[in-house]
């Protein structure tokens, strides 16, 4: 599958498959779990066709969780809002 595919060619790359809103298994995950930044970066490929509302909410709930990491999300739904989209600096 995919995974094995993925391990194959980057053998120094760590990839598992879990449910992403499983807080306490992905952090179970990291080599320095009781870190405060147990990551950082988290890659997160759905399938790329996931509906926006449950890929938001995944993405606020790594957040929330890892702060610090980079959320980096494979969607085809996301990637089409984000390129029709402008964003406003917040302040």
């Amino acid at each position: 599958g995919p995974v094995e595919a993925a391990r194959a060619r980057f053998p120094k790359c760590r990839f598992e498959v879990c449910n992403g809103f499983d807080v306490e298994r992905l952090r179970s995950l990291s080599p320095r779990p009781e870190h405060k930044q147990p990551f950082t970066k988290i890659f997160v490929d759905i399938g790329g066709i996931v509906a926006l509302p449950l890929i938001m909410h995944l993405v606020g709930t790594l957040h929330t969780a890892f702060p610090h990491a980079q959320v980096l999300v494979k969607s085809l739904h996301l990637s089409r809002l984000i390129g029709s989209s402008e964003f406003l600096p917040f302040d």
